[in-house]
């Protein structure tokens, strides 16, 4: 066995199961607020969207790539995080990525 494969597991969906395992986790941190997040899907990798209340009042928008790389901003306004999500959401779709595919919480 070569290190990185295991014989008999798909890799998408090894990929994908760590993806949603990592959102998940992300839910259960998260639980007390209202959270929502959407993922996007292309060539077997996966992106995702997260929009969490902030405790102090406001939101956080926070994007992590299929390699794990997050980025976050943050909004004082639902308009204003509503309006870069979508934002986002259309550089994912002229890149390729389907979806988004999404979970409220």
């Amino acid at each position: 066995m070569r290190r990185g494969r295991v014989e008999g597991v798909d890799t998408a969906e090894l990929k994908r199961c760590t993806f949603l395992h990592s959102a998940v986790l992300t839910v259960a941190n998260h639980a007390d607020n209202d959270f929502m997040f959407w993922w996007y899907e292309r060539g077997g990798e996966y992106s995702r969207a997260e929009v969490l209340p902030l405790p102090t009042g406001g939101y956080e928008l926070r994007v992590v790539g299929p390699d794990g790389s997050e980025s976050v901003e943050q909004f004082d306004a639902a308009d204003r995080v509503a309006r870069r999500r979508s934002d986002i959401e259309e550089e994912l779709r002229r890149d390729g990525w389907s979806g988004p595919h999404g979970w409220y919480i």
